[in-house]
């Protein structure tokens, strides 16, 4: 499954390096910039030998989840929008939606944000989703600075629906934020050069 834009076209695989002898699995995800096909390292998954005691295919179940993200990226990246133009506005209606979060998400999918809350949230449970408190939290910032309470309440104001948690799970995102600051800081840099 792939996910395209005018200028980007991105697929997440799975690709295996056996190196003396011991064979390990990876994610991967190939692109094109500038014109050119690219690939890059998304996430190490593991030894195979380890991975087999688990799964009984795991390349199989890789793959599929390899499927899954690729298919993840392009709904992520699609968004409909119906306007009813015969519509008349009420006197105090607030029907408002930025559409200008579109640039600054933009920036953030490419230094590669959600990628790196993936990687420091696999393998822990949250009843919510840290990377879409922190897409928030970060975008919300830069339009329209605020508290966070402020932020949460007009979350709504993007045409993007963003929610899937409490007030409270944002304030409890921020303690993940914090421990990450210091290798979150470094991504950044590595990712703006």
């Amino acid at each position: 499954m792939v996910s395209c834009t005018s200028w980007r076209c991105e697929t997440v695989f799975l690709k295996s390096i056996t190196k003396n002898n011991v064979t390990r699995l990876y994610f991967y995800e190939s692109y094109y910039k500038d014109g050119k096909a690219k690939q890059r390292l998304v996430e190490p998954i593991g030894r195979l030998d380890v991975l087999k005691k688990t799964y009984d295919d795991p390349v199989a179940h890789f793959k599929r989840v390899a499927e899954e993200r690729s298919e993840e990226k392009k709904e992520s990246k699609t968004i409909s929008i119906s306007i009813d133009v015969d519509a008349v506005l009420e006197i105090g209606e607030d029907d408002l939606k930025n559409a200008g979060y579109g640039v600054i998400k933009e920036l953030y999918l490419e230094l590669e944000l959600d990628k790196f809350w993936r990687w420091k949230t696999r393998g822990r449970s949250f009843k919510y989703s840290a990377e879409t408190i922190f897409r928030l939290l970060a975008i919300s910032r830069v339009l329209f600075p605020g508290s966070k309470k402020e932020t949460y309440e007009n979350r709504g104001i993007y045409f993007e629906k963003i929610d899937g948690f409490s007030l409270d799970d944002v304030y409890s995102a921020l303690d993940l934020i914090d421990e990450n600051q210091e290798s979150l800081q470094k991504w950044i840099y590595q990712r703006s050069e």
